[in-house]
């Protein structure tokens, strides 16, 4: 955060894959033809890769620009019927997001500022065989602005709006931000009703630390040899919460590493005809599920290798 006092170290660039260990499924659906299915979800993985970059920095305007890279799979295993759509269609399916983002701090006095990061990006099959998908059905924005204000170099206190996918569906709400640093090395980093994380200055090189999260996203997705293979824009709303334990460990002068394991908790894994309804003079999001999934909870780990360049560095470019 530009002009507070952030101990863990900024991420310019990373390389991270989380796995997600086996759980089941079940499906349910009003459509005749694809009625209802279960399933055994043996893995599904996540790799990325990141980049963080300076576009402009002065005194009372700093700007910050991201590219991000992700491929997501699934794999099925006892699946009841063996031919149902979702798990067929998804199974050992790359899920890609491809897309990037700007980040905005615009110092308004002493102590106060307006906040203000977007992103867009691809998220889908990325599919090709007779029929594409279009950049319009493949394409999700997020945004998230608000009002800031340091109370000390120590205590930052942030108000505004956040819309985006972490529930699976393009949603609207207001978000309330608070960065605390301790006395004793911890640190306290809260933006509800999204996230909650506490860490710990373990040593010179090392970070412990404990989150909850709320994630989501929507993919654009087709399922083949079904009764739904004809629709253009299929989404799978997919939203998770998950509880975890890190510890963030530096290698080397730049290199740093960090490790998670915790649990994850579905909240949504359903698919819509559209990402919004058709013929509506305002955008509304489609809540109309065609399928709905019932996932079971599973433990997970994550890991990573990320760039942190020295503190001079940050405070030049990056704060």
């Amino acid at each position: 955060m530009p002009l507070f006092d952030n101990r863990l170290p900024s991420k310019i660039f990373e390389i991270k894959t989380d796995v997600n260990f086996q759980y089941s499924i079940a499906s349910s659906s009003n459509i005749e033809e694809t009625e209802n299915g279960s399933a055994e979800i043996s893995g599904n993985r996540i790799s990325s890769v990141s980049l963080k970059f300076p576009l402009l920095n002065k005194s009372d305007l700093k700007l910050t620009g991201s590219l991000k890279y992700t491929d997501e799979q699934f794999y099925f295993e006892d699946q009841n019927p063996l031919s149902y759509p979702l798990y067929v269609s998804l199974n050992d399916r790359n899920l890609k997001t491809l897309g990037g983002g700007v980040y905005g701090f615009f110092h308004l006095s002493r102590n106060r500022s307006f906040i203000i990061r977007s992103n867009l990006f691809l998220a889908g099959d990325f599919y090709r065989s007779d029929k594409g998908f279009s950049f319009k059905n493949l394409a999700k924005f997020s945004l998230a602005a608000g009002y800031g204000l340091k109370k000390d170099s120590h205590t930052y206190h942030g108000f505004g709006v956040y819309y985006g996918y972490s529930l699976g569906r393009p949603t609207m709400l207001p978000i309330y931000l608070f960065k605390k640093n301790f006395r004793n090395s911890m640190a306290l980093e809260m933006m509800l009703p999204q996230s909650i994380k506490v860490w710990n200055k373990f040593s010179e090189k090392s970070f412990v630390y404990a989150q909850t999260k709320i994630s989501g996203n929507s993919y654009t997705i087709r399922l083949n040899n079904s009764a739904l293979e004809n629709f253009n824009s299929l989404q799978l709303r997919q939203s998770y919460l998950n509880f975890s334990l890190g510890i963030t460990h530096k290698l080397g002068k730049w290199i740093w590493f960090e490790g998670e394991f915790g649990y994850s908790h579905n909240l949504n894994f359903n698919v819509s005809e559209s990402n919004f309804i058709p013929n509506q003079k305002f955008p509304k999001p489609d809540k109309k599920y065609l399928i709905e999934s019932e996932l079971a909870g599973s433990p997970f780990i994550s890991v990573s290798l990320f760039l942190s360049p020295p503190q001079g560095f940050l405070e030049k470019y990056l704060k």
